[in-house]
């Protein structure tokens, strides 16, 4: 490994020997270690800058998608609101539909008894009488 002469004052060194003595190293193990954490470090730093970014583009899509979830659930509000409105409408006509039904019926019935009624009036006095003694036979 080819030597590299570094230049520091006397506090400077103290404080370099002092920290080595700390961390059971010799200076110039604990100045390769300080250079590789210092390595480490600007990696990491670049790493955390591109997290950074990431995260503020998670961040902004997140916002939109907040946006267009509210945008959605007011949409589907009304939707349902007017799903209601027909569903409401459709039943009423239902109940219409069955109450013109039923008058139809009431009508028909209605229709054969004053046939009936006709066609026995119409029929002669004897007939009526045999009717009316032993019923009519359809």
């Amino acid at each position: 490994m080819p030597n590299v002469s570094v230049r520091v004052d006397d506090e400077r060194r103290e404080e370099l020997d002092e920290l080595a003595d700390n961390a059971g190293l010799s200076r110039a193990e604990y100045i390769r270690d300080a250079l590789e954490v210092r390595e480490d470090y600007y990696e990491l730093q670049q790493e955390h800058k591109e997290l950074q970014q990431k995260y503020e583009e998670l961040h902004s899509d997140h916002e939109i998608l907040q946006q267009e979830h509210g945008e959605l659930r007011e949409e589907l509000d009304e939707l349902q609101a007017e799903y209601d409105e027909v569903k409401q409408e459709l039943d009423r006509v239902h109940r219409e539909k069955r109450q013109v039904l039923a008058q139809r019926e009431e009508n028909q019935e209605l229709k054969r008894y004053v046939e009936d009624e006709l066609s026995w009036r119409e029929q002669p006095l004897a007939t009526r009488l045999k009717w009316w003694v032993f019923g009519k036979g359809e």
